[in-house]
């Protein structure tokens, strides 16, 4: 037989004790509902603390993935150094709302394209240290997809800040 989550027992418990009060009637409805709030905010208390650290543990793995990324990889740097150039064009030139959230969105594609690879690319390699061809064309085809990933944002990129760049110049 599985055995109930902690949350499932504790409502259990709250609800044989409730039960167990108004049958003895030691307490008036009035003192049970402050005793069933109280109760409820402080499970409400836990669990939210408990999710919140969860949430900040995985941001904090997040955050030292895309260190390690900007750290060791050298197209790391060129995506970062394309996206530094892009994003001070999107800040100096008059630029709308929705083309703005299209270039920042291509570029996380790119961003996200180029991190995926990295990772399979490391995974391929402890897991087949030798030379394979199918290891050979995985990493070809994911370099393929970060490749087309990439033109894709250049000629968004292009195509809203182009003309946005000729008008700002002449």
């Amino acid at each position: 037989m599985a055995s109930l989550p902690n949350v499932y027992l504790y409502w259990l418990y709250l609800g044989l004790y409730i039960t167990y009060k108004i049958y003895k009637r030691k307490t008036t409805l009035q003192q049970l509902y402050l005793y069933l709030n109280q109760q409820f905010y402080q499970f409400l208390n836990i669990t939210i603390m408990a999710v919140i650290k969860k949430e900040m543990n995985a941001l904090k793995y997040a955050v030292s993935g895309i260190q390690h990324f900007l750290i060791k990889e050298d197209h790391a740097k060129i995506h970062l150094l394309a996206t530094i150039i892009t994003l001070l064009l999107l800040v100096v030139l008059p630029t709308s709302k929705q083309e703005n959230a299209i270039v920042i969105l291509v570029i996380a594609l790119v961003w996200a394209a180029e991190m995926f690879n990295s990772a399979m690319e490391k995974a391929l390699d402890l897991v087949m240290p030798n030379y394979s061809k199918e290891v050979a064309y995985v990493k070809d085809v994911m370099a393929g997809a970060v490749f087309i990933a990439s033109i894709c944002s250049l000629v968004i990129a292009v195509f809203i800040l182009l003309p946005k760049i000729y008008n700002y110049v002449f």
